[in-house]
């Protein structure tokens, strides 16, 4: 008999589901997939998705990112990297070697994978891990840029075309992007074209 399981990623700035089955075998089908932004309720958006999933009934339920720890039992929290290293080994069409990049609002982090010599018991090779994130200096810039584009009234596609298609990029001397985010606001009021700092933010700060 299949079994019916449920995830989330509440993350700074957006929160992702996962609707899943899996049957007799062990076998994991997912069934359904959202992500969107939370506006700041990353909460009002996970009680919205509880009640129309109607993930009560599910199985089991598990949940990463900077605001799962705000969930109470019987949720399973987990560390993003722990999840991002099961959901690499369920694909065996991927290559032994690589390097997975996730880039979200509160910086980034990349958790690369190398085969071992030393063969499982069952004479496959043991997969080695390795996790890095970025320092807390750039933490929050992914955050900061989703909110300048909105306070122009863009979105992020709309900004990364203007800035694309800027000629001359206004100078931001702020090396923290809390501080580029006011300087931004300042050229903004002063009249300066909103392309010229977005060229220039996403040019030498987003990196």
């Amino acid at each position: 008999m299949s079994r019916r399981v449920a995830g989330c990623d509440l993350g700074k700035a957006s929160a992702s589901f996962v609707l899943a089955r899996v049957d007799d075998g062990g076998s994991l089908v997912v069934e359904d997939v959202q992500s969107a932004p939370h506006d700041g309720r990353p909460l009002e958006r996970f009680e919205q998705w509880y009640r129309d999933k109607h993930v009560a009934a599910c199985a089991a339920l598990a949940a990463t990112g900077v605001y799962a720890a705000e969930l109470g039992a019987p949720v399973l929290v987990l560390p993003e990297d722990s999840c991002q290293e099961a959901a690499l080994e369920m694909d065996r069409t991927l290559e032994d070697s690589l390097n997975l990049v996730s880039i979200g609002a509160r910086g980034y982090g990349i958790l690369s994978r190398k085969p071992s010599s030393a063969p499982r018991n069952g004479g496959r090779p043991v997969r080695l891990y390795q996790y890095l994130e970025n320092d807390k200096c750039s933490s929050g810039a992914g955050e900061n840029i989703h909110r300048m584009a909105g306070r122009f009234g863009l979105t992020i596609e709309e900004a990364d075309a203007l800035a694309l298609a800027a000629e001359n990029g206004i100078p931001i001397t702020a090396r923290c992007s809390v501080f580029a985010k006011s300087e931004m606001t300042h050229f903004a009021n002063q009249g300066q074209p909103r392309e010229g700092s977005l060229q220039r933010l996403f040019r030498y700060r987003v990196r």
